[in-house]
């Protein structure tokens, strides 16, 4: 859904079910969004590079019983470029991300 006003946000919602010690997954799914949106990966100079956002990338992680979610958020002019690029990018993660 696109609204008409002064900044656009462009958030990706990511559940997860989990069986394992949901802090422990927790930490990890931050590990890897730490390491992907950090202004010194390549996936953050990538997503600059193609005016994805203009703001700061904001994600957060919560758990619950056997659920978790995740929520990655930006200000952008651009929000199907950084929605496309997030989504190929977590669908595509690599060991060198």
């Amino acid at each position: 859904m696109e609204l008409n006003v002064e900044q656009s946000t462009a958030s990706v919602g990511i559940r997860f079910e989990i069986d394992q010690n949901t802090s422990l997954f927790c930490d990890f799914m931050i590990g890897i969004f730490d390491c992907l949106f950090s202004p010194l990966s390549p996936f953050y100079e990538e997503l600059h590079n193609k005016r994805a956002f203009y703001a700061d990338i904001d994600y957060y992680v919560v758990t619950y019983d056997k659920v978790g979610y995740a929520v990655i958020s930006t200000t952008t002019k651009n929000p199907n470029i950084f929605l496309e690029m997030v989504k190929n990018k977590l669908d595509n993660i690599t060991i060198e991300d």
